[in-house]
């Protein structure tokens, strides 16, 4: 959710000039953004803020996005598949489940997830279990998700376009 990783990203700068400027250290204003993967579109959306302002004593020294999750509604979601089945399985089902609390993408699991994954996946994707233990849980999409889930994925709206929109 590009607004909170932004706001949370300039606040830790901000706790970072606070910190250094307390201990009379030098804090240079022109900051250099990186990220990798998830970290790669929000160091972008950290630089569009920096460049817009967002900070008046932050200013913008550099930026590497690499590898990030970029243009979900035009570039990636329409891919789906020509991907690797088991990371598409991965990050979809992840999208579904940390996007439904702020865009509300399903009521229940059952309308994204086909049994059993209805009940196993939710509980993978707890933040406790590994990377390896989640993939362990996973199936190709056909098997994981629901028809209709894999239609609104290719014609999206309401939440899940929503959610799109605005992590672009």
């Amino acid at each position: 959710h590009p607004p909170s990783e932004v706001s949370a990203s300039l606040d830790m700068l901000r706790a970072a000039r606070e910190f250094v400027t307390s201990r009379s250290l030098p804090f240079g204003p022109r900051i250099q953004v990186a990220g990798f993967s998830q970290g790669g579109k929000v160091a972008v959306a950290v630089a569009g803020a920096l460049q817009a302002g967002a900070d008046p004593d932050l200013q913008l020294g550099a930026l590497a996005g690499i590898a990030g999750p970029y243009d979900l509604e035009h570039a990636q979601a329409p891919r789906q598949d020509t991907l690797d089945p088991y990371g598409v399985s991965f990050y979809l089902a992840y999208t579904a489940i940390a996007w439904n609390p702020i865009f509300g993408i399903y009521g229940t699991p059952s309308q994204v997830f086909r049994p059993p994954y209805d009940r196993t996946l939710p509980e993978l994707f707890d933040g406790r279990h590994s990377q390896a233990a989640v993939f362990a849980g996973l199936d190709v999409p056909g098997k994981v998700f629901t028809k209709a889930f894999l239609r609104r994925v290719a014609h999206p709206g309401g939440g899940l376009l929503r959610g799109e929109q605005t992590s672009d």
